[in-house]
């Protein structure tokens, strides 16, 4: 219970001016010194509700009042952690007209995608020199978990409002381990890209102390996250290419595809396949937290269908869709857009229905992949992951936040 008092005050001074912060500083010292005195009498700390002692919860109550009324959520174990997050900002909606920080991903009158900008000015040129010798030992992992991995130091930026946080350019690209550069794919001017950098998260308790800890989990889908989230976007190399792709396989932006997308490691598939349980991502709980159960259509009941559908799963999909049983739209001109490893497009591909798929053999082709796959009609994803994770919000801000067109595996 201590720990948990500790944690919700911590998260009271997240994002808050100077002077809030010495108030809560100031019920910190309050608290250490209550339970100084509770324990030099070797009484038993009076307990109110079944997480916060009286005291406590009533001097959060009346410091509460400075939070525009911000509920205080104090979850007391992992199994609520990640249902408990997402119901602090249940009542949220987009409304273009009034959350104008939240820019939706549109093109400009050149056709381009438009550029991002933080404080008036795009992205900048990395700092430093791209210098093997220099770089720290690099991170793995595929683009779309090393993004998720940026949205804590660029909540930070942002919430701060500072000017940019540095951030490594270069990781290795999973699975292949081809060291690549993130500066050349995203787009990103809330944050700054530098070679030979640490991960600001490294430094610890000073990350902590400066930007909070866990904010990007507790803000998942608020204003601010989704106002953070728009300011993420890739390269126009990225999206020429992607504009290339689809024009020579005939996918029209919006219109004639369903995209079917399912990235799981192989870590991940040997706990599906022994029906280990795994938590819904956050895309999966904030749609359903916002918009309902009924928003949530699932292919299938069975969790290692949802976590790692085999070929017959998918063409099961493929299937359902085209006959409407999903509210599908496909035609005998439709087409389906295959991202899902391992799958041989061929043998999924539906009676009148034309499957694609592209290679992906870099980061640079997974940023690819995650725009196509974004810019479908409608998405089919998988309500664990990552991969999933990018290409639901890529969709969801081209749809201002609207999650109809999401269906789940």
């Amino acid at each position: 219970k201590v720990k948990v008092l500790r944690e919700t005050l911590d998260q009271l001074t997240e994002g808050r001016g100077s002077r809030l912060v010495l108030e809560i500083q100031s019920l910190k010292a309050m608290r250490k010194l209550h339970f100084g005195l509770r324990k030099a009498l070797q009484s038993e700390l009076p307990v109110g509700d079944d997480t916060l002692p009286t005291i406590e919860a009533e001097l959060l109550t009346k410091w509460g009042a400075h939070l525009d009324n911000e509920t205080l959520f104090a979850s007391s174990g992992r199994k609520y952690e990640m249902m408990n997050f997402v119901k602090k900002w249940a009542a949220w909606e987009y409304d273009p007209a009034t959350h104008t920080e939240v820019a939706a991903i549109k093109r400009d009158s050149s056709g381009n995608v438009a550029r991002p900008t933080w404080k008036g000015a795009a992205m900048k040129v990395p700092l430093g020199t791209d210098d093997n010798k220099i770089a720290p030992v690099l991170k793995s992992g595929s683009l779309a978990s090393t993004m998720v991995a940026m949205y804590e130091p660029a909540l930070c930026s942002y919430r701060r409002n500072v000017s940019r946080i540095p951030y490594p350019s270069a990781f290795m690209w999973f699975p292949t381990h081809i060291r690549s550069q993130l500066s050349a794919i995203v787009d990103a001017p809330v944050l700054t890209f530098c070679y030979g950098c640490p991960d600001p998260r490294s430094s610890g308790q000073q990350f902590t102390m400066a930007c909070g800890a866990s904010s990007a989990m507790r803000l998942y889908g608020s204003y601010q996250f989704w106002s953070m989230r728009s300011l993420f976007r890739f390269t126009q190399e990225v999206y020429n290419e992607a504009d290339r792709l689809m024009a020579f396989h005939g996918l029209e932006e919006g219109n004639n595809y369903v995209a079917i997308v399912n990235h799981v490691s192989s870590t991940a598939r040997i706990k599906c396949h022994n029906h280990e349980r795994i938590n819904y991502g956050p895309h999966r709980l904030w749609i359903e937290h916002n918009f309902g159960t009924d928003s949530i259509t699932h292919m299938s009941s069975d969790r290692e269908v949802q976590c790692a559908p085999s070929e017959t799963d998918v063409r099961k999909a493929i299937e359902a869709d085209g006959r409407g049983m999903l509210g599908g739209f496909m035609s005998f001109k439709s087409k389906v857009y295959l991202s899902v490893p391992d799958v041989n497009s061929e043998r999924v591909a539906a009676e009148a229905v034309t499957v694609v798929s592209i290679p992906v053999r870099s980061a640079f082709d997974e940023a690819v992949d995650m725009v196509i796959a974004s810019r479908a009609k409608r998405i089919i994803v998988s309500p664990f992951f990552s991969h999933s994770q990018i290409v639901t919000e890529l969709f969801l801000l081209r749809n201002e936040l609207d999650p109809q067109g999401v269906r789940f595996f």
